[in-house]
């Protein structure tokens, strides 16, 4: 009988031993799984652009303000919303996303004042016409060229923070038609960013 009792005792405590480890391995399985398998990959996640990891820091960046790097005292403490273009023109789909930058800022109201725009031409400096142009029709601007190991890309919006992290990008747009559905993803971003954030 008294066998009997032990055998029992032996049983529960294997188990016991069992249940425990299950306990405190699990957690670790799954963080395991979702860290190097991407199990949680967008999962939850409610921003529009692409997250880009690490960070561009702006003295990576290749930013160039009349051919000088763009520095963090260039910054203002502000938010920056970066269009590159290859299009030293500016023609139809440059001006498309000039669009696209700029309302996004407007659509910020009495918050826009902590954001800037930032157009840059990958290879060449706008032509002074096209820089012209944009002021006339979207506002003042900052214009910005990229040295050759920059590594951002042509085609791209990039959002900045006041710190000169660039940290979320998105595709250009095609036209003005495109970049009103773009824009409400944008916008959302960074309505988000200016509510949570106390820098900028």
């Amino acid at each position: 009988m008294e066998n009997s009792e032990q055998q029992t005792i032996k049983k529960n405590n294997k188990w016991t031993i069992i249940g425990l480890f299950t306990i405190f391995a699990a957690p670790l399985f799954i963080a395991y799984g979702g860290w190097y398998l991407g199990w949680f990959d967008n999962v939850g996640s409610s921003n529009h652009g692409d997250l880009i990891q690490p960070v561009v820091t702006l003295d990576k960046s290749g930013l160039l303000l009349q051919q000088k790097t763009m520095e963090e005292k260039d910054l203002n403490h502000h938010w920056w919303i970066i269009y590159v273009s290859d299009d030293k023109n500016c023609a139809l789909r440059c001006q498309a996303n000039v669009y696209l930058i700029n309302q996004s800022r407007t659509a910020q109201a009495k918050e826009l004042v902590r954001i800037e725009k930032l157009i840059v031409s990958k290879n060449q400096p706008f032509t002074s016409r096209a820089q012209t142009f944009i002021n006339q029709h979207f506002g003042s601007n900052v214009f910005a060229t990229l040295s050759a190991n920059s590594s951002l890309e042509a085609g791209k919006i990039y959002l900045m923070d006041p710190l000169g992290n660039i940290f979320m990008s998105y595709p250009e747009v095609a036209d003005e038609q495109q970049a009103v559905k773009a824009g409400r993803g944008i916008i959302l971003d960074i309505k988000k960013l200016l509510k949570i954030s106390q820098i900028g």
